[in-house]
């Protein structure tokens, strides 16, 4: 499923406002992601079918692409207040932000407050919310290590069924191709891995595109790809660039490296098909999810 954004002058051509209004955005936005959930879970229903989809479209409306842009610009004014010392009080006063909303957004930023908070707030009350902020960053760190203790060695079989849940969530099911998009290194190299191990593919079996801003430095982020992925420059494809309204025209929200497409070829190699493999995978996670 392939995702199009609306352009300005499809926008303006069908009697829509280019600055449309917030609230109303939002709500779009929410009914916008509920139908695309409710369309890649028919696509999926569909692949376990057996019939096959041609390629499908999606043009996300300008309103939305606005809404994202616009709370982006407003999280990135949170993070520079927060890092600042400001409180979310004072925070929340400035952007017209609720304090969950600034949560979510700022919950990982240590707080060191600044003399304006110190003076609203008091020393009593600010020492609790400190030892309060502290106590939480150490719970995640306690997190972390008990995860790596109760996780262990990884066997094969781990990997094996990890890649499954990889491929379900991250990969392509409708088109019978193998692929996996994510602008995490660590995602790309682990379906690599899994691909490489429980297929018995090999390097010559990848290609990956790159999806990349206007702004973005295309050879650099090949560069930055290929050392990561350990896949030669020359298996990539043509870069695909992401041209949506005030995209280009600003750094807000940019991946440095943009998004890695990964994708598997048969090549000079012994691989049967690529639409086997697909076969192959989509049935792997029939049988999974037949069991939950």
């Amino acid at each position: 499923m392939e995702f199009l954004p609306r352009t300005e002058t499809q926008f303006l051509v069908r009697g829509e406002s280019p600055r449309p209004d917030h609230m109303a955005c939002r709500q779009s936005r929410i009914a916008y992601r509920q139908a695309i959930s409710a369309l890649q879970l028919a696509i999926l229903r569909v692949s376990y079918s057996g019939k096959r989809l041609n390629s499908i479209r999606v043009i996300e409306p300008l309103c939305i692409v606005w809404y994202d842009e616009h709370m982006n610009q407003l999280k990135i004014k949170a993070q520079k207040l927060r890092k600042a010392g400001n409180s979310y009080s004072m925070i929340g006063e400035q952007l017209r932000i609720s304090k969950s909303t600034l949560s979510n957004w700022l919950n990982n930023i240590e707080f060191f407050p600044n003399q304006e908070v110190i003076k609203r707030v008091g020393q009593a009350k600010l020492k609790s919310a400190l030892f309060k902020q502290k106590a939480k960053l150490a719970d995640i760190e306690s997190g972390k290590k008990e995860a790596i203790k109760d996780i262990g060695a990884l066997s094969a079989r781990d990997l094996f069924i990890l890649g499954i849940g990889l491929y379900l969530g991250e990969g392509s099911k409708a088109i019978e191709e193998v692929k996996i998009a994510n602008s995490d290194p660590e995602i790309i190299k682990l379906a690599i891995k899994w691909l490489t191990d429980s297929f018995n593919l090999n390097v010559k079996n990848f290609k990956i595109t790159l999806h990349d801003y206007p702004d973005n430095d295309v050879e650099e982020s090949k560069v930055f790809w290929s050392k990561q992925t350990q896949i030669p420059i020359e298996q990539f494809s043509k870069t695909v660039l992401d041209r949506r309204v005030n995209k280009s025209a600003t750094n807000k929200r940019k991946l440095l490296y943009g998004t890695a497409h990964l994708y598997v070829k048969k090549g000079d190699t012994n691989l049967i098909g690529v639409r086997s493999l697909h076969r192959k995978i989509m049935g792997l996670i029939k049988a999974v999810t037949d069991q939950t």
